[in-house]
């Protein structure tokens, strides 16, 4: 038996994929950084409950890779 989702779930959906696609973004930048000491750009976080995490994240990496 088939449901179907109405017009918020279906928006809310597309709202996780869209965080989960971020978080995934920005664990692959940071690894590359920390592994491979790649230069990336800062890239652009989705409004998230976590930003500031995540930000706090970004900069601690790149500081402590450029202090090697």
């Amino acid at each position: 038996m088939e449901t179907k989702l109405n017009d918020n779930e279906v928006k809310e959906v597309a709202r996780m994929q869209e965080l989960i696609d971020c978080y995934e973004l920005t664990l692959r930048s940071l690894f590359l950084i920390t592994k491979h000491n790649c230069n990336i750009n800062y890239p652009q976080f989705a409004d998230s409950p976590i930003k500031k995490e995540i930000n706090y994240l970004w900069r601690w990496v790149k500081e402590h890779k450029d202090n090697k």
